[in-house]
């Protein structure tokens, strides 16, 4: 599919989604379906003591792209993947995975619905 035209656009819908402790790739934003998703933010927070690393990618066609791959974040600190700054569009069939080296990691998105 064609991407939306964003000039044209009937309504933006804001979303916020979290994914908690997940140690496999898991899906933190859904796959667009005849509109464009907007990342605004992405955070990782680590809530132990003990450094742990994340990794944050969009598959497109079968193939990752990786936002940030084995990210290291000290023990009760939370990492900016994503900023407003440096926000991202999604497609339809792209899927933003994420996932930490171990339980205890929170991923928390910020993203718009534009269609």
């Amino acid at each position: 599919m064609t991407a939306p035209n964003i000039v044209a656009v009937a309504t933006i819908t804001g979303k916020t989604t979290v994914l908690l402790n997940p140690t496999t790739n898991t899906s933190l934003i859904p796959t667009p379906v005849s509109q464009v998703f907007k990342i605004n933010s992405i955070y990782a927070c680590n809530t132990t003591t003990g450094p742990l690393t994340v990794d944050v990618f969009i598959t497109r066609s079968s193939v990752d792209y990786y936002i940030v791959k084995a990210l290291g974040i000290s023990g009760t600190l939370t990492t900016i993947v994503v900023s407003k700054e440096s926000s991202i569009y999604m497609e339809e069939g792209d899927v933003v995975f994420a996932k930490g080296s171990a339980s205890g990691i929170t991923f928390t998105a910020s993203y718009e619905i534009i269609a």
